[in-house]
């Protein structure tokens, strides 16, 4: 039989997980004066572990260093052909009832985790009944709108007939008074009576027979005169309030899909990262499911009553569990509805919509569209001009100066604290956009011609985005090794794939198979106002490290993880992080100084790419 020494030290038997104040995680290791006498061990049994704030927490709980202590224990007992004692197996069940309990944590984190994933793909599903919503209260508004159109046509036809009536009763009055033949007006001088008489009753029948005509034709000329101007006035209303309708419309359609597109970006990057968190935490939750489950085989060999063998051993060893109820399905996101801004295609007063207004009688002149809020213009600008950029990040200068041939086809700001960077070549290459970072993905890369690429590394917001900046050269590209997909014949794309971090770790360390950029970043052009001495280094290398060999040229290095690295201590980009600290992923390539130059990890914690040539729709 063999104890733990010093009146049992759990942590020198083995590595302990136990509850201290509060319910916090209080782990032991050898050497710690935490002693098992019975209020420890009625301690251990009574309080199981709390590990639902290290599940759900980005530090979860690792059992590994238990399980390699508890396998060691074992195989002393079986080296020594030993048993423990009483006081070593009452803390191993009570250690193994706090196991007992973890395991259904284990379980509740993965629930809540579960929950978390619904919660945030409502959030997106929400973005798409939002819009859903909008678009038919603008489908609506263009029923409404159309109504008002037929209204003032079918206004604009009642006109026509008003008009028509109106010439006809006026020329019908004009007609009158042209036949109109009055008698003399010259009064008889020596007529006597009887030709008095004759010239008044000639008057008396010319006004009997014409006043009351012409009475009538003047009355109804005049009733069509009003009623033409009163229906022309109604008419100009209608046709005013159709083409503001429509005008309305135009900003409430594009205000929807503005809306539904910020929506959708910030949602589905918030459920992309989500899910990514939950991924890795539900394969570390598998990992230390399994590794509980053989602590709690080996703590059932040690207190068993027979001795501890080989074959026994094997079998904790050899544990397989399936932990499959740990997995969590990701439900995959709704395809985003798309924005159709058909309803607007024609506006007043461009040709389409005035040709409308074609045989209609009296129109008005046509009322324009007033300018669109700047929002919304600048919004559609960036749709087609500017590529691939974050979905947060909005600081960078990447975008304000791009040509109508220009795009950002790929952009890093590295957050030190986030993981801004898929972790591996074929989820880069396929694309992504999270907050901080986007790339268009290697389809959308092939399909484009490139004329011309420049790489840059940016501090955005210091003297209004400081950058560095290099054209690339078509023979910069001499890397010869693999990654490079058969479909990208051009050089650009090539140091596009190489310097979006497609490249392994490990297929040019040194340019043993070539460089991504040849030319050596050195010089006023690359590293203004920069000497050995700068710090901050505004440079793509680390000019203490001095400027002669490959200084500058951009390829990888065996001394470090990067996936490319700026020669001379410059410039990396690690795209799994560096290795102490996995959100790292843009810095100076010395891990022998903290990944500093000269004392300093600035200026730079921004790259990106941008491309010259034609490429596919929505780039």
């Amino acid at each position: 039989m063999f104890s733990f020494p010093a009146r049992f030290s759990l942590a020198t038997a083995c590595t302990v997980a136990a509850v201290a104040d509060e319910g916090k995680l209080l782990t032991a290791h050898p050497g710690s004066a935490l002693v098992a006498d019975n209020d420890e061990v009625a301690l251990l049994a009574t309080r199981p572990l709390k590990l639902s704030q290290q599940i759900t927490s980005d530090v979860p709980r690792d059992y590994s260093s238990d399980l390699a202590y508890v396998e060691s224990l074992v195989q002393t007992a079986l080296e020594t052909n030993s048993s423990i004692d009483d006081a070593a197996s009452a803390a191993l069940k009570a250690i193994n009832s706090t196991l007992y309990a973890s395991l259904h944590l284990f379980n509740q984190s993965h629930d809540d985790d579960k929950v978390l994933i619904d919660s945030q793909l409502a959030e997106v599903q929400a973005c798409q009944t939002t819009f859903t919503s909008a678009k038919a209260a603008d489908a609506a508004s263009k029923a409404a709108a159309d109504k008002l159109g037929v209204d003032h046509s079918t206004c604009r036809s009642n006109l026509g007939g008003v008009i028509d009536d109106k010439n006809s009763k006026c020329s019908a009055l004009q007609d009158f008074l042209s036949s109109l033949q009055q008698p003399s007006c010259t009064v008889p001088a020596d007529a006597g009576k009887q030709g008095l008489t004759d010239y008044w009753q000639k008057y008396k029948h010319f006004y009997d027979t014409s006043f009351g005509t012409w009475e009538t034709l003047q009355e109804e000329c005049d009733t069509y005169v009003g009623l033409g101007q009163s229906t022309e006035a109604t008419c100009d209303t209608k046709q005013a309030e159709f083409e503001s309708a429509m005008c309305s419309l135009q900003v409430a359609v594009l205000s929807a899909c503005q809306a539904h597109k910020i929506c959708w970006e910030v949602a589905t990057a918030d459920y992309n990262n989500l899910t990514n968190a939950v991924m890795s935490k539900a394969s570390r939750r598998q990992v230390e499911y399994t590794s509980v489950l053989k602590i709690e085989c080996y703590i059932r060999i040690l207190n068993s009553d027979e001795k501890v063998t080989a074959e026994n051993v094997t079998t904790c060893t050899d544990l397989d569990p399936d932990a499959s109820h740990l997995e969590i399905d990701i439900p995959p996101l709704p395809l985003e509805d798309q924005c159709d801004t058909s309803l607007v295609d024609e506006l007043p007063c461009d040709d389409v919509f005035t040709s409308k207004y074609d045989g209609m009688y009296g129109i008005n002149a046509c009322g324009a569209c007033p300018p669109l809020p700047a929002h919304l213009t600048s919004d559609q600008a960036e749709k087609k001009e500017e590529g691939a950029l974050p979905g947060t990040f909005k600081e960078s200068c990447a975008a304000t100066k791009l040509a109508s041939d220009e795009r950002v086809i790929f952009f890093l700001h590295d957050d030190p604290e986030t993981d801004d960077v898929p972790d591996a070549a074929a989820d880069i290459a396929a694309g992504f956009k999270k907050d901080n970072s986007a790339y268009i993905g290697n389809e959308a890369l092939a399909q484009s011609t490139l004329t011309g690429l420049k790489i840059c590394l940016e501090e955005p917001g210091m003297d209004a985005c400081t950058e560095v900046c290099h054209e690339v050269k078509d023979n910069d590209f001499t890397y010869t090794g693999p990654g490079i997909p058969a479909e990208m014949t051009n050089n650009f794309q090539k140091v596009v794939i190489a310097l979006s971090g497609q490249i392994d770790d490990g297929n040019t360390d040194n340019g043993v198979r070539g460089n991504f950029i040849n030319t050596k970043l050195l010089g006023p052009d690359y590293c203004p106002d920069a000497n050995s001495g700068s710090s901050p280094m505004k440079c793509w290398m680390c000019l203490s490290w001095g400027t002669g060999g490959a200084g500058g040229q951009i390829r990888q290095w065996s001394g470090d993880t990067a996936n490319w690295h700026v020669w001379g201590f410059g410039v990396s980009m690690f795209r799994e992080g560096r290795p102490d600290k996995p959100t790292e992923e843009l810095m100076w390539g010395r891990p022998g100084t903290g990944y500093t130059c000269n004392g300093a990890k600035g200026p730079w914690d921004t790259f990106f790419m941008v491309a010259k040539g034609t490429f596919p729709e929505g780039i």
